[in-house]
């Protein structure tokens, strides 16, 4: 699986050292609207996911203001322009299980995208898809779920991700609650804003985040130089 992605992307020295596994046993089980908070991960990070059993549908979407779940200054609306160009080389599985930003289930957007994901199937997220998409593994009748021969409804997903400890420390940064902030991304800007997670209200802290542009930027640099060499 590391093959996959060393082949297309070998500047990035992709190593994985995060594992998730989830089980969903039928078309109930389901996680909606979401994006990966970024904290651990760093910007534009590369996760793997890999599907074993039943057959279900991952649906990844533009970011908006529709369905972004934090407003304000430090969430300008995302171009829709921007994020199809990567939507046909972006892909992830963000699982139940795993840290992530909620969004509203009801918010409609111009364009969403449907994969059918089998058995033995392996999607990669790279560029900017978790900065400018929200993803989900939505409910579906048992009845329009592709059953495998052994496993029957029961899907078993495996999410690999690089954490990026590099990171922590002196970036740490708490916000007015006293709790650590979350990284996040709209419109190409990076920003630390109050982690929802938990917490029954913000304090509504915001502030840039240069160290995370910065790494955007060198990121963006490092693939577009790649692309010239290939």
């Amino acid at each position: 699986l590391s093959k996959l992605v060393t082949d297309a992307r070998p500047a990035a020295h992709w190593n994985p050292t995060l594992a998730l596994a989830n089980r969903y046993d039928r078309g109930t089980d389901c996680v909606g609207w979401h994006s990966d908070h970024l904290n651990l991960l760093g910007p534009r990070p590369i996760i793997l996911g890999l599907s074993l059993g039943a057959t279900r549908n991952f649906k990844l979407r533009p970011v908006s203001v529709k369905s972004s779940s934090s407003k304000g200054k430090g969430n300008p609306k995302a171009k829709a322009k921007g994020a199809t160009a990567t939507a046909g080389k972006s892909a992830t599985q963000q699982e139940k299980g795993s840290e992530s930003a909620a969004v509203d289930d009801d918010a409609e957007d111009d364009m969403t995208v449907t994969i059918p994901m089998p058995h033995n199937t392996a999607v990669v997220m790279w560029d900017d898809c978790q900065e400018a998409w929200h993803h989900a593994v939505p409910r579906q009748a048992d009845s329009t779920i592709g059953r495998h021969a052994t496993a029957g409804l029961v899907r078993v997903s495996l999410t690999f991700r690089m954490a990026r400890p590099e990171f922590g420390g002196a970036n740490t940064k708490n916000c007015r609650c006293g709790r650590p902030t979350a990284l996040r991304s709209r419109g190409g800007r990076y920003f630390l804003t109050c982690n929802p997670a938990g917490a029954s209200k913000q304090c509504g802290f915001w502030e840039p985040c240069p160290w995370a542009q910065e790494e955007a930027e060198r990121l963006k640099k490092e693939l577009s130089e790649q692309s010239v060499s290939t």
